[in-house]
């Protein structure tokens, strides 16, 4: 890949060179001893809120000395006295939760008591205290400034709504009807900040402030016996969107338990009546910004490693995959263009991305994204809420490509890699449409994902371990049905206990109808002491995000990028030109890429896009079942 990096950096500093832009409407603020994020928004006349969006790393607390990027738009600024700092001491203070906090070692920081806590943050007392929330942990002189349980206790009988920790303009303005600038216009005071706690008005003259959220759920009471299973399929609803609505149920599914349950029932993620995306001929200018970790400052800089011992580190993992990614969206971009897209411009914005810190923000603040009609990228999803926060304004989608982790539901975030939640009701939905019984094996080790597979699937059944950590062919029989497919879950780390389950199994499926499944194609999987034959006889099957293809379309594609790199496309660069053409045709749809999303489906290389709205978040559920074959292929499950 030597040759294709080289092409690539040198185009990436081309490009970000032409695109970049002086921005000088922020300053920088040097924290000094003993300074208070609070004191530092009064300094400068905005709001922890505009501090923390350009500062993402502040929401994990200051130090001295540490610099601060402060917009200074509209903004007056002063120095601030000994005396102005002590009567800050009176402010609203807030404190995000990290991950091992607890009610008491938060009230005994901040010298308060844990009712303290639990009154002034009544979401606390409804959810649990949860890493991320920004919670009160000063007494507020203003009562209003209480952080309500529900969205529903945040709007006022005046016609006002209290701007909760995770609101932005344009969720609100979306919520209650309103575009951005009649919010603003409504109130003139978040026209440069946006404070948490703040009672804003929400209605236009004449008008009765109703919340969209009031219409589309419903609150339900847990009933004795009842499961998350049950009552997802009681209101036909994914236990998915269940899990993300009532936080709470992270601590069990419990009786007289008050939840909310969405109005607009889902069809099962397996089903789909939206039509094929096709390209749609278009000579208008759109653009398309790639934003992509290439790591080019830091390549430059290292005076200890050469370019190639750079990227063949681990500090070099994240390049080689943008290099990589970015080689595949070349060609889509080609394609595009030979299907009639001459006027697509793209920008491709390199940043420094490492461990511990990023220089996003600055990027982001140097360049004009007025025009852009989506951006793709970052690879990590805490990057991807900075991104999609800094570009709320604009509305502008931001695409998150590779990460399968759970991001946040925000409105502007299109979350391209399907969850895992997803992956596995997907494949219960298959065990119930072909009224499998199901049982599962677990090693010992294993024991946190047994315990949520039984909270989201409690009919599951488990076949017991013996005291050395193994299975029984007696254990597994017990619970095997002689008239029905079996469907036989394996979730173990070690070869020892993989041998053990598949070699039962393949005893037993001369008398029972088994089908072996794995959540994913783990590395143990494929260690030479297992052979390859039990995985075919027992027809092995698993949740994928990627199908195999062998259509003269990839071959095309394999033969071009081949041609271009002088080697074959990985899983990075595939997912590179799926990603990228899907975007650039829903882009130049109609009624445009975020409509595209509730009406169009679309099938590239390897991946299915199928976006889903689950709570106020837009997913991809475009997901195969694949299964070994007795020729030693992999197909998909029908």
């Amino acid at each position: 890949m030597n040759q294709i990096k080289k092409i690539v950096l040198l185009l990436v500093l081309v490009s970000f060179n032409s695109f970049a832009q002086p921005n000088k409407d922020y300053i920088k603020h040097t924290v000094l001893a003993g300074e208070t994020v609070t004191q530092i928004a009064k300094k400068y006349k905005i709001s922890p809120y505009d501090i923390y969006k350009l500062n993402p790393e502040a929401k994990n607390g200051i130090n001295e000395n540490q610099v601060l990027l402060i917009s200074q738009k509209n903004y007056d600024v002063k120095k601030v006295s000994e005396k102005e700092r002590k009567d800050d001491s009176n402010d609203l203070e807030t404190y995000i939760v990290q991950p091992k906090d607890t009610k008491y070692s938060l009230a005994k920081r901040f010298k308060i008591t844990i009712d303290d806590l639990d009154n002034w943050n009544k979401v606390i007392v409804r959810d649990g205290l949860q890493e991320g929330q920004v919670i009160i942990v000063k007494k507020p002189l203003d009562p209003s400034l209480i952080l309500p349980s529900t969205v529903k206790d945040s709007i006022l009988d005046t016609g006002k709504y209290i701007i909760q920790p995770e609101d932005t303009k344009y969720g609100i303005a979306k919520k209650f009807g309103l575009t951005i600038e009649e919010l603003e216009e409504l109130n003139p005071e978040i026209t440069d900040g946006f404070p948490v706690g703040m009672a804003i008005a929400v209605t236009k003259k004449g008008k009765r402030a109703i919340s969209k959220d009031k219409s589309e759920y419903q609150q339900y009471t847990i009933k004795p016996k009842e499961t998350l299973y049950g009552v997802s399929k009681k209101f036909n609803v994914s236990q998915m969107e269940i899990l993300k609505l009532n936080p709470v149920l992270s601590e069990g599914f419990k009786e007289g338990l008050v939840i909310n349950i969405p109005n607009n029932n889902l069809t099962d993620i397996e089903a789909s009546d939206k039509t094929k995306l096709i390209a749609q001929k278009s000579n208008v200018e759109k653009t398309l910004v790639l934003l992509l970790p290439f790591n080019i400052s830091l390549i430059e800089n290292d005076t200890v490693r050469s370019k190639s011992e750079f990227l063949n580190s681990k500090h070099g993992r994240l390049t080689t995959i943008a290099l990589d990614y970015y080689a595949g969206a070349l060609i889509a971009i080609d394609s595009a263009k030979s299907m009639g897209y001459s006027n697509l411009k793209v920008k491709v914005l390199d940043f420094e991305s490492t461990k511990t810190s990023n220089n996003l923000n600055s990027i982001l603040q140097r360049n004009d994204f007025s025009k852009v009609n989506a951006v793709v990228g970052p690879f990590i999803n805490s990057q991807v809420e900075q991104t999609a926060i800094a570009l709320e304004k604009y509305n502008i989608p931001v695409i998150s490509p590779l990460s399968s982790s759970n991001g946040k539901p925000y409105a502007n975030i299109y979350y391209a890699m399907p969850p895992e939640e997803l992956k596995r009701e997907m494949l219960f939905n298959h065990f119930k449409k072909n009224n499998g019984n199901v049982i599962a094996i677990f090693s010992n080790k294993k024991a946190e994902n047994k315990e949520t597979l039984l909270a989201q699937f409690p009919d599951l059944k488990i076949v017991e371990n013996t005291e050395k950590g193994g299975v029984t062919s007696q254990g597994i029989v017990s619970l095997l049905d002689p008239n029905r497919k079996n469907y036989v879950i394996l979730d173990a780390e070690k070869t020892g206990m993989i041998l053990n389950a598949t070699s039962i199994l393949g005893n037993l499926k001369s008398k029972y109808d088994i089908q072996l499944v794995v959540f994913e194609l783990y590395e143990t999987l494929d260690f030479e002491e297992i052979p390859m034959k039990r995985y075919t006889d027992l027809k092995m099957m698993y949740p994928s995000v990627t199908r195999t293809n062998k259509s003269g379309y990839y071959e095309s594609f394999q033969e071009k990028f081949k041609k271009v790199n002088n080697i074959n496309p990985n899983q990075y660069a595939t997912r590179g030109f799926d990603l990228t053409l899907d975007t650039i045709l829903r882009m130049y749809q109609e009624e445009g890429f975020v409509n595209s999303t509730e009406n169009l489906i679309s099938e590239q290389l390897e991946s299915k896009f199928n976006y889903q709205k689950i709570e106020a978040g837009n997913y991809n559920t475009g997901i195969y079942l694949m299964q070994y074959t007795d020729d030693l292929t992999i197909e998909e499950a029908k």
